[in-house]
């Protein structure tokens, strides 16, 4: 089964959204840590991350994902610091 990179988004975001996540540390919701851990997993920048939603996404980097999303909320791990880095004032 193909999994896109669109609906892994909306998996992820929907994951965050119904447990007890604080944002903050340059991120100010669900969609912005999300945006964070696509980019890391995926290792593209914004701009290419933008450009792939219709893209399949690797069975490894699916469990990556979902990996890094069950440190996010068991942990309370900020997402920047799982990831290494965070996007502030990306052009739209």
């Amino acid at each position: 089964m193909t999994t896109l990179l669109q609906d892994i988004f909306n998996q992820s975001v929907a994951y965050l959204t119904q447990h007890d996540v604080y944002y903050g540390h340059g991120v100010e919701q669900a969609e912005d840590e999300v945006v964070l851990l696509l980019m890391h997993v995926l290792q593209v920048d914004f701009e290419t991350l933008n450009q792939m939603s219709t893209h399949p996404v690797e069975a490894d980097n699916v469990e990556q994902v979902q990996s890094i999303l069950a440190r996010r909320v068991e942990q309370k791990i900020p997402m920047v610091y799982l990831v290494g880095f965070a996007v502030i004032g990306v052009p739209l």
